[in-house]
């Protein structure tokens, strides 16, 4: 599977990993961490502000960090 990771301070010389990140995380916790970070964004451009949704996307930012 292809990799190109840019998530944290540790990226490769500042430019992302692309085989595996120098923290550890492989190609398929990457894809999944971009996956829910894209659905974060939409839930956060959503219509409906409400303290469920608000407690959902600090939750969901919460699992992304490392």
């Amino acid at each position: 599977m292809n990799m190109f990771c840019f998530q944290c301070e540790q990226t490769a010389q500042g430019k992302g990993c692309t085989i595996q990140g120098v923290c550890g995380k492989n190609a398929d916790t990457s894809n999944l961490q971009d996956e829910l970070t894209s659905k974060l964004i939409e839930l956060a451009n959503c219509d409906e502000k409400n303290e469920s949704n608000t407690e959902l996307l600090i939750d969901g930012l919460f699992t992304t960090v490392i």
